[in-house]
């Protein structure tokens, strides 16, 4: 895990207005450079779209409410439009940064619409015709930087575009059905 899903980064991160956890970076940075001089096989895993601190700074990115507000889940959490620009570009610089510190693949969990009817859905195509779309934007982008791009999801519009599916389940026949549907 290298962001929370309050959207504090757990390395130095150079995308401006991000916070970072009271963690020591510089511990984690260590730990990161001793894992692939041992040629270990890094995934990093980030929240996709749960991150209350780009949300607040940037509330034309943020799920909305019909008055205005931005939507907040259980955990206290706002989560971004997968069909905004600037989300699209803050996951790019996101994967870009991660891939630098040395991480082979990083994925993009809870890379889904939140189940809520509540939501004012800005957007002339369906929820899982825009997560395809973002994900395959996503994966077109990064193409010749050579980082490993996939996600967690149980979206089958997602599956085309990634390296790596990680189903959102440990019910094994939850597993089964979301395997042959993607």
């Amino acid at each position: 895990d290298m962001k929370s899903i309050f959207g504090n980064f757990y390395y130095a991160t150079s995308f401006p207005g991000a916070t970072t956890a009271s963690a020591d970076l510089e511990a984690v940075a260590s730990i990161v450079s001793q894992l692939k001089r041992s040629d270990a096989y890094l995934i990093a895993r980030i929240p996709a779209f749960s991150d209350n601190t780009f949300a607040l700074a940037n509330q034309d990115c943020g799920l909305a409410l019909s008055s205005g507000a931005l939507w907040m889940d259980s955990n206290g959490c706002y989560w971004l439009n997968p069909a905004d620009d600037l989300v699209v570009y803050y996951l790019e610089s996101i994967a870009k940064e991660l891939y630098a510190l040395g991480f082979d693949e990083v994925v993009f969990d809870g890379f889904e619409f939140p189940v809520s009817d509540s939501i004012v859905y800005p957007s002339g195509f369906s929820k899982e015709e825009t997560l395809g779309a973002c994900a395959a934007q996503r994966q077109q982008a990064l193409a010749d930087t050579g980082i490993l791009l996939s996600f967690g999801t149980q979206e089958p519009l997602v599956a085309p575009s990634a390296y790596r599916i990680y189903l959102p389940s440990s019910d094994g026949s939850e597993v089964a059905d979301l395997t042959a549907a993607i």
